[in-house]
């Protein structure tokens, strides 16, 4: 038999200034039937969830009201619901995921860290209706950096990448507003000329970029 554990956290929101008393629930395994009556019924404004096998969470029930999700899915988990919560702001997912979350539902969305961005093709094309989100982590983003969204790309501040396939960061300096880059874990980046043309970098943060020789 699994133990579901859940721990029930009372703290500041750091991302959310002005809220100290955000409610936080935290549940390890799946969800239960009391979780979700309690999520529904608005008792939390910050939902951790540790999953720990398939999970099928279409959840229409779960209260719109919500405004953090942490989603960790060690096996593949479907996110289409995500796109219901239209108070979200900020949203962090790690694992497997599928589905579609249509980001221009999310008007509120200021933080975003995502594993892949196959669920979120928002990021790319000219939607007038998406968030202005400033905080991006995305791991082997499948499309140049030239195309993601202009919305993205002047509203970013912060910018967080990562990728073993990723060899130059050619395009990068579309990003006009990005005065925070961290590059981690991209052991095939060589080429970081287009760093120079970024007149609003102001601090860089690289970890386990081995190829990278020259940073002047």
């Amino acid at each position: 038999m699994k133990e579901h554990k859940r721990k029930h956290d009372y703290g500041s929101l750091k991302w959310y200034s002005g809220n100290s008393d955000a409610k936080t629930l935290r549940v390890y395994g799946t969800l239960d039937e009391s979780d979700r009556r309690a999520i529904s019924a608005g008792h939390y404004d910050w939902l951790f969830l540790y999953l720990d096998e398939y999970s099928e969470l279409n959840l229409p029930q779960l209260n719109a009201d919500l405004r953090a999700v942490t989603l960790v899915a060690p096996k593949t988990t479907e996110v289409s619901w995500l796109s219901d919560m239209v108070a979200l702001q900020y949203l962090n997912v790690s694992g497997k995921v599928s589905g579609i979350v249509e980001l221009a539902r999310l008007p509120s969305l200021r933080v975003l860290s995502i594993p892949t961005d196959m669920p979120f093709p928002g990021l790319y094309g000219d939607d007038p209706a998406l968030p202005a989100i400033t905080t991006l982590s995305v791991n082997s983003p499948s499309k140049p950096f030239g195309e993601f969204s202009a919305a993205i790309r002047s509203s970013i501040s912060w910018l967080g990448l990562g990728g073993t396939r990723i060899a130059s960061l050619e395009g990068l300096s579309a990003f006009s507003n990005v005065g925070s880059l961290y590059l981690g874990n991209m052991y095939a980046l060589t080429e970081v000329g287009e760093l120079a043309k970024m007149s609003q970098l102001t601090e860089l943060d690289v970890y386990a970029c081995n190829k990278i020789t020259d940073l002047s």
